[in-house]
């Protein structure tokens, strides 16, 4: 089950369905054991490895905000930013200035 979401670190809704399929559990079942196992909800635990990997591909530099909110599924740069913001306190763009400064 990890590997279902490891490997879909996005914003995108958690597709239970999918995912109750390929596991054979129900939407509840699949929550409680994610749950006992991460200590997180699923849909929580993709919000945190979404942030993870937000800071690392802006410290990597290689993309640009819009390519970065398009690889982790956002529907424009703008709502990446905001969801950036409410996480870190600075936007994407200070963040990344900030990081460059430190190294």
């Amino acid at each position: 089950m990890m590997a279902h979401f490891s490997t879909r670190i996005s914003v995108a809704p958690v597709d239970f369905k999918g995912l109750g399929r390929e596991v054979g559990l129900s939407r509840a079942q699949i929550n409680r054991i994610f749950k006992q196992a991460t200590g997180l909800t699923p849909r929580d635990w993709c919000l945190t490895h979404c942030f993870d990997e937000a800071r690392e591909l802006l410290q990597s530099g290689g993309l640009s905000i819009k390519e970065i909110a398009d690889r982790l599924k956002f529907s424009d740069a703008s709502h990446f930013a905001k969801w950036f913001r409410a996480r870190s306190g600075c936007s994407p763009t200070d963040w990344r200035r900030q990081v460059m400064q430190w190294n």
